[in-house]
């Protein structure tokens, strides 16, 4: 799947897309957890951890979560814009970097807040691609 499928199988009200350039678009911090998600460029303040760079143009910013301090079991959730899937399945796809000795999950959240898509730990110091499939008739932040 290509970047930017979930955009095109969406009403254009309902875009996803979000290269974190300017600032966290339209997704929201969760008020609910222990942590906060940041905006990044170049590399991680602790070293061993972390890209060196975004995905998107190596010169830009990422959403980015320290794990090397805190407490283990905090959690911290970026929310999207409340999106609607119609007939057919749509796809999420996006890229992620987990880095470093104190990686632990990341979730994407489905309907219900059933967890659709998962990795844990470390996952080596490079930038993956992964999709998950949404499923038609849903309408729902991820």
């Amino acid at each position: 799947m290509a970047d930017g499928e979930l955009s095109r199988q969406l009403a254009s009200s309902q875009i996803l897309d979000c290269n974190f350039d300017k600032d966290f678009c339209s997704w929201t911090q969760d008020t609910t957890d222990q942590k906060d998600w940041a905006r990044q460029a170049n590399g991680t303040a602790t070293q061993g951890t972390g890209p060196s760079q975004d995905h998107t143009s190596g010169h830009g910013y990422y959403a980015y979560l320290e794990t090397s301090t805190g407490f283990r079991g905090s959690s911290a959730q970026l929310i999207s814009p409340k999106i609607t899937v119609g007939t057919g399945k749509a796809c999420l796809t996006f890229w992620y970097h987990m880095y470093g000795p104190h990686v632990a999950d990341l979730n994407v959240y489905g309907p219900t807040n059933k967890i659709i898509w998962n990795r844990n730990g470390n996952q080596n110091n490079i930038w993956k691609q992964a999709s998950v499939d949404v499923s038609a008739g849903s309408s729902f932040s991820m």
